[in-house]
């Protein structure tokens, strides 16, 4: 049994695709673990269950109203550190794109009072570090931080990048027995198996890639990480000495649209599936965009790439990146085992 094992962790967001992956890798290392789901009939739920049967402790999992104080204080009792992942909302509306901030700041509210939390993850994003408008040449490190207010930026990375800063304000401001430690994770576009079932965003690309519903590949530069690799970081930071107070920006490395094509190809047209691999001129896209509007939001991003440090996180928490090629083919599979992208017939 690991020494672990008197050690409770909640985790938040647990059908997520970063979710699922950290309750797994907690459990296989002994930690008790208590996971909120949306819903607890839900049949990825019941998968998730399935899929830690054998660990060396059995998974809870709750269900809550995040926007409710006394939720959270009832989810974090006798819980020793907590994994937030905040839930972005698939709604348009103001009030649903702050709400993952509303609900960080009701978790830290109940993490501040409580007698036993020693210490608080939290997820955010590379965007709150490098942004929309990507500054060429600029070395980007855990020292930067993005304009929420650059008009370029998405809502969700916006609601990153506020929801990062008033955790940090919160943190800051305590006093006392209430002040608690917080460590920040800033990862990538995070790729990798899908082990519940349940989809996640960065899927569409190599959904739509080995489908052939992208005819011509956009000259996109994305920023990738494992999704196993992040959970990992995730645990390490959670009991590192060194963590406490920091930014951890957590990419593998920088890949062109075109690449993950390639990938694919070499994998999978031996399998029957056709993948496009030439790229989009920039004037296609900006005359497509006269008519797709949500298209106006990547033209800032066409041919440029980020240079970034992830010397910390390898440093501090001793992480070995996972090859991204890898990473993406066993995306694949995961996907098509899953029905969530078609079969060759």
């Amino acid at each position: 049994m690991s020494q672990n094992n008197q050690s409770k962790v909640l985790v938040t967001s647990g059908l997520s695709h970063l979710g699922s992956h950290l309750i797994l890798q907690l459990l296989q290392k002994g930690y008790q673990v208590r996971g909120i789901v949306c819903d607890l009939n839900d049949k990825n739920s019941k998968r998730l269950k399935k899929l830690t049967a054998n660990a060396f402790q059995d998974l809870e999992l709750i269900q809550i109203n995040p926007l409710d104080q006394t939720s959270w204080s009832e989810a974090i009792q006798d819980c020793i550190y907590v994994c937030h992942i905040p839930n972005g909302s698939s709604n348009n509306t103001q009030r649903d794109e702050m709400k993952p901030m509303e609900c960080t700041k009701l978790l830290l509210k109940a993490c501040s009072t409580s007698t036993t939390i020693r210490r608080l993850v939290i997820t955010s994003s590379d965007q709150a570090i490098v942004g929309s408008s990507i500054i060429e040449g600029k070395i980007y490190s855990e020292e930067d931080w993005s304009d929420a207010n650059d008009p370029n930026i998405q809502p969700c990375s916006k609601c990153k990048i506020l929801t990062e800063k008033a955790a940090w304000e919160f943190v800051k401001a305590l006093k006392g027995k209430n002040k608690m430690e917080l460590v920040v994770i800033n990862p990538g576009d995070m790729y990798g198996p899908i082990i519940t079932g349940t989809t996640c965003h960065n899927l569409e690309i190599v959904k739509n890639l080995l489908e052939k519903k992208i005819p011509i590949v956009p000259k996109i530069c994305l920023r990738i990480v494992d999704v196993r690799d992040v959970a990992a970081v995730h645990i390490a930071a959670m009991t590192s000495a060194r963590a406490p107070g920091n930014r951890y920006l957590t990419i593998s490395e920088n890949v062109w649209i075109k690449d993950i094509a390639g990938y694919l190809a070499e994998e999978f047209e031996s399998q029957g599936y056709k993948i496009s691999k030439e790229e989009t001129p920039l004037f296609v896209v900006k005359g497509a965009a006269l008519v797709n509007k949500s298209l106006k939001q990547v033209i800032p991003a066409i041919g440029k790439t980020a240079i970034f440090q992830n010397n910390k996180v390898v440093k501090d928490l001793g992480l070995k990146f996972r090859q991204v090629a890898i990473t993406i083919v066993d995306m694949a599979y995961s996907a098509i085992d899953n029905g969530l992208i078609k079969k060759t017939t």
